[in-house]
């Protein structure tokens, strides 16, 4: 090989090992560069709380982190990282994750935050079917084979966690209840030594031994004084017992008869739209308010009465013709009233539509119940519907859609028929009962599925 020849040869192979090393040096830096261009400072997360699919904020630094770097957990499942920001991560919590740490993995730095995530589960209220066929009769038994016939009321017992039922404006009428999946006669007025000819509400005592009967008895002293009656325990409720009689009553026409919640006060309400409180050692019944110049002068408004939680406000709820709501404060101490009766909710006409206050229409607006989140729940009879009213006036309609019917489902677009009755269980399970429907609903918040 001469001099030439080896020159020529020797030149291509110094110039490959000279880009070889280049390349390699080359390689060499950037994954240099690379790695410190990265620049992470974790700080918290954002919300702490929430569903599936709830957007976590993951605030921090996150100079030069890519998308490839990073892996985030939620109670040991894996989350999809949503975007990258160089001030925050952004993932989605998982289904199904459930409450755990909050775990993060920016290339080989780890990071647990020190406030855990609390899974909250997803859920929606749903109407069902509780009792009854839907066709009107007097058939006691199964769930689903009971009969009713113009259900008016509707009360809970604490103490044996039932609902017990009034069906009026019927022969007979009725106290039914719902105790170990059957439906049972309790009271059959019309076999009572004690007569009622016309039961419109039942409620129970502080203690729950006693049930308060209030008796619309038509301007019949004589022959039927009994303007509250009440069952007892003793027997299992099975006798009616006299316990406000006129004249002491001082009125004939009991459209409602009920209990403070903290002190025991037995209220009635009377058809000359007038309230009373009875002091039973001195038998005797002392006017709380005359509420006639409120509702126009109206007497025959039909009214029942429910207290906050605190005993400290009574909603007098009115129909016939006045349609809506009034509200006084209550003193516990006196037991008279701290603050006169106002217009709460409603026009005073009818009406549909959602508002504040008095800006809201009602239609027949009947039995009320306060929530365990000391909202007012009001069946209407004639809108065919729940109205919920904040303790501030707003009302806006909770289950039930526009028109009569029967649909069972998801509680905005079920369907009742004329709802006169309601109550709520330990477990905030919400009872309706049907006048025409002749049923009792179920109201109860559920699991949305996947």
């Amino acid at each position: 090989m001469n001099r030439f020849c080896s020159h020529k040869l020797l030149a291509p192979l110094l110039s490959m090992g000279i880009i070889a090393a280049s390349l390699l040096l080359s390689g060499c830096d950037e994954k240099s560069e690379q790695e410190s261009e990265i620049h992470v400072n974790f700080q918290s997360y954002t919300p702490t709380s929430g569903t599936k699919g709830t957007m976590l904020t993951l605030k921090g630094e996150y100079s030069g982190v890519k998308h490839k770097d990073v892996q985030v957990w939620v109670n040991d499942t894996k989350t999809d990282v949503i975007n990258i920001t160089s001030s925050q991560i952004n993932v989605r919590v998982p289904n199904g994750a459930g409450s755990g740490p909050v775990k993060v993995v920016v290339g080989n730095v780890e990071h647990i935050y020190p406030i855990a995530f609390e899974y909250l589960v997803a859920t929606t209220y749903m109407v069902t079917t509780y009792a009854g066929t839907g066709q009107a009769g007097y058939v006691d038994g199964a769930l689903d084979e009971a009969r009713f016939e113009h259900l008016t009321w509707l009360a809970y017992d604490k103490k044996e966690d039932v609902v017990y039922s009034l069906e009026t404006d019927v022969t007979p009428q009725r106290v039914r209840r719902i105790k170990n999946g059957k439906v049972e006669t309790v009271v059959d007025f019309s076999q009572q030594a004690v007569r009622l000819n016309n039961p419109r509400t039942i409620e129970f005592s502080l203690t729950g031994d006693t049930i308060f009967v209030g008796n619309d008895n038509a301007n019949n002293p004589g022959a039927n004084p009994h303007a509250v009656a009440i069952l007892t325990r003793d027997n299992d409720f099975k006798t009616v017992k006299p316990y406000v009689t006129y004249p002491a009553a001082t009125t004939e026409h009991v459209n409602f008869a009920g209990i403070n919640p903290v002190d025991g006060t037995l209220i009635y309400y009377c058809w000359p739209a007038k309230l009373y409180k009875w002091d039973n050692d001195a038998q005797k019944a002392i006017l709380l308010a005359d509420i006639k110049p409120l509702i126009l002068g109206h007497n025959g408004s039909y009214g029942n009465v429910r207290f906050s939680h605190d005993g400290q406000t009574i909603y007098l709820t009115l129909r016939d013709p006045y349609q809506g709501i009034l509200s006084a404060g209550y003193d516990l101490e006196t037991k008279t009233l701290s603050r006169s009766f106002s217009r709460f909710a409603g026009t005073g006409s009818w009406g549909s539509n959602d508002g504040q206050g008095t800006e809201a229409g009602m239609d027949q607006p009947s039995q009320a119940v306060v929530g365990s989140d000391g909202n007012l729940y009001v069946v209407e009879r004639f809108n065919h519907v729940v109205r919920r009213i904040t303790p501030s006036g707003s009302v806006t309609m909770f289950a039930g859609s526009p028109g009569s019917g029967h649909k069972d489902g998801e509680v905005m677009s079920a369907k009742f028929f004329e709802p006169l009755g309601i109550t709520i269980d330990k477990n905030n399970t919400m009872f309706v009962g049907e006048f025409s429907n002749n049923r009792i609903r179920m109201i109860k918040e559920e699991e949305v599925e996947d």
